[in-house]
């Protein structure tokens, strides 16, 4: 979640799910950076290439 991001809601309600999930004893990990909500998403040095689509290949299995 973006920590400036411009829609309110978001950091905060992610807080929230992450605190529901950690309650319900479900292992993930939320991060916060610096920045608005798109900031640094979908450029060469964004999240999508180097975060997001690694972890999914990692962690889906496409029955292939």
């Amino acid at each position: 979640m973006g920590r400036n991001d411009q829609f309110k809601h978001i950091p905060r309600t992610c807080l929230a799910f992450s605190k529901k999930l950690e309650q319900l004893g479900i292992m993930h990990y939320a991060e916060e950076y610096i920045g608005t909500h798109g900031n640094k998403v979908s450029s060469e040095d964004g999240r999508i290439l180097n975060e997001m689509l690694p972890f999914f290949n990692e962690n889906l299995d496409f029955g292939n």
